[in-house]
């Protein structure tokens, strides 16, 4: 019976660390919403993204160009980001930005 308890412990034990890793593991969501036309999109990956790279490397990235999505997360001007801790919105940036203030946002 010892033994029993003795392993059922230990079964529980690695189930709660486990658990415990794949949360920390877990990343926070960015959603990039543009469009098919959107200039300053189009700017923002030329010139911003290839110089956060190691920032954006930190999410899980996803550009978006859906409306239904972007209907959901009240999107109305393009480029949108926002963040996502689960579906818990961490916050939003509305709008081109160069280097400096994007890397910033991304790192509050």
């Amino acid at each position: 019976m010892r033994d029993l308890v003795i392993i059922i412990f230990i079964l529980f034990a690695f189930i709660a660390s486990f658990t415990v890793v794949n949360k920390m593991e877990e990343k926070k969501k960015l959603y990039f919403f543009t469009t098919n036309n959107c200039v300053y999109c189009e700017k923002m990956k030329k010139e911003v993204f290839p110089k956060v790279k190691d920032d954006l490397e930190k999410f899980d990235f996803q550009e978006i160009n859906n409306s239904d999505l972007a209907d959901k997360y009240d999107v109305e001007s393009f480029p949108t980001f926002i963040i996502l801790d689960g579906a818990k919105e961490l916050r939003r940036h509305v709008g081109y930005a160069d280097v400096e203030t994007f890397k910033k946002w991304l790192n509050e």
